[in-house]
């Protein structure tokens, strides 16, 4: 019996670190750091045709993944052309969204959405240059295809930077109305 309280008291014991492990990975999950886009909850933003921010489908599996990849750190390197070259390094994972404020435009629509994210690991690091920028949402492009204001906000970002390479992250955006924008962008 002794034998056998021992192996259990073994086994408890070892099993309390993995469990104080896996409750400190969930809680870091949950914070919300001083500085940087990882919020556990955020409000996403994203310009679309009133009947595209109904798709539920294409809300959540096309704009809001490509907004939030904007909220990750991504390397980038600026060509001569000024087109931007993207490699996303970090990820997310997306756990709930729900609609919290629309305003028409016209034609399109600026429709805020309330998030639950979990980051994965390095996307918490400081920012070395923030930049903040204010800008109108342009509408659709010949194509009718939208740039989301987050991936707006960090293209600007990388060519107001004056860098040629580095990684960059959209580390706060606001809707200020009347399809005004104001983010921050964070650059190392």
């Amino acid at each position: 019996m002794s034998r056998y309280l021992a192996a259990l008291l073994l086994a408890v014991l070892g099993a309390l670190p993995a469990a104080a492990g896996a409750v400190s990975e969930r809680s870091a999950g949950e914070k919300t750091p001083a500085s940087g886009p990882q919020r556990s909850r955020l409000t996403a933003y994203l310009v679309l045709k009133p009947e595209d921010s109904r798709n539920s489908m294409l809300v959540e599996r096309l704009h809001l993944p490509s907004s939030l990849a904007a909220l990750t750190w991504t390397e980038f390197k600026l060509e001569d052309s000024g087109n931007v070259e993207l490699a996303a390094g970090g990820g997310y994972r997306l756990i709930s969204h729900q609609p919290v404020s629309e305003e028409s435009l016209g034609e399109l629509g600026v429709y805020g959405y309330a998030l639950r994210v979990t980051w994965g690991s390095g996307s918490n690091q400081a920012p070395r240059k923030t930049l903040t920028l204010n800008f109108e949402s342009e509408g659709a492009d010949g194509r009718g295809v939208v740039l989301q204001p987050a991936q707006r906000a960090l293209l600007e970002g990388i060519r107001r930077s004056g860098r040629q390479k580095g990684s960059a992250c959209v580390l706060e955006l606001a809707y200020l109305g009347d399809g005004r924008f104001r983010a921050r962008v964070g650059l190392r």
